[in-house]
């Protein structure tokens, strides 16, 4: 029926992936009468949202014209982005990576359980969808009010989380960006792992506040942006691996 993919949506969220052995991805296919569904599953560690994005565009296109012709992109070996260590940046990456580290095997084990599993039935989805005219009706108010889509519903899901459980509410939101704004040698179609993040709140007092804390938050995002050292997180990410 219509709902049949949320069940197995969520029989997906509960069925892991053998990291060591792959594949890292399932595409699954469920076949109606007139009319079938698919659903593709991966870890975020093999893609971020665009490669996603990407991934479902090109099968849409195939099923619709199975001779249509993708071009073939090559494997993304060496970033022409100048990624070198010198002098103090490698003393102060390698600190960095040394902390982060240190760190992460002190807080780590406390914080996780490796018996403790997630119960089937305390996940939930959130779904909901607006007519055509509504959508552009939004969009359009976006805009007027100097604020985004994304801003609008990320203060409308904390503001409403607030109001449920005001006792737990942090205020905090996290924003992935595109990282293909800052290297040009990843191409828009290929696929790429890493999306730098950048960390949203919103306080209390500014709950009630809906487009001013929406616009607010766009201009955080703008600023975030403009602070983001690609070449410094890239390496870190590097150093943190070997």
């Amino acid at each position: 029926d219509d709902h049949h993919w949320e069940t197995v949506s969520k029989m997906q969220w509960h069925s892991f992936f053998d990291v060591s052995n792959g594949p890292l991805a399932r595409l699954i296919w469920l076949n109606g009468n007139g009319i079938s569904e698919i659903i593709l599953v991966c870890p975020h560690c093999i893609a971020d949202g665009a490669s996603m994005t990407t991934l479902l565009k090109e099968l849409l296109l195939l099923i619709d014209d199975p001779l249509y012709s993708l071009e073939e992109q090559p494997f993304i070996e060496k970033l022409s982005s100048p990624l070198t260590l010198s002098g103090w940046k490698k003393i102060s990456l390698t600190l960095k990576r040394s902390f982060g580290k240190g760190l992460a095997n002190i807080l780590l084990p406390s914080k996780t359980n490796p018996d403790k599993v997630l119960k089937p039935e305390l996940s939930y989805m959130i779904r909901h969808r607006l007519a055509a005219q509504d959508t552009k009706k939004l969009l359009d108010l976006c805009k007027s009010q100097g604020a985004s889509l994304y801003t609008i519903v990320g203060v409308s899901l904390l503001k409403t989380y607030f109001n449920l459980f005001p006792e737990k509410f942090k205020g905090k939101l996290i924003c992935p960006v595109d990282i293909r704004k800052f290297l040009p040698d990843i191409k828009e179609d290929q696929l790429f792992a890493f999306a730098p993040i950048i960390e949203l709140s919103l306080n209390k007092r500014e709950q009630h506040a809906v487009w001013f804390s929406a616009k607010k938050m766009k201009e955080d995002i703008n600023c975030g942006i403009k602070k983001i050292n690609i070449t410094d997180r890239l390496l870190l990410i590097y150093l943190i691996k070997l």
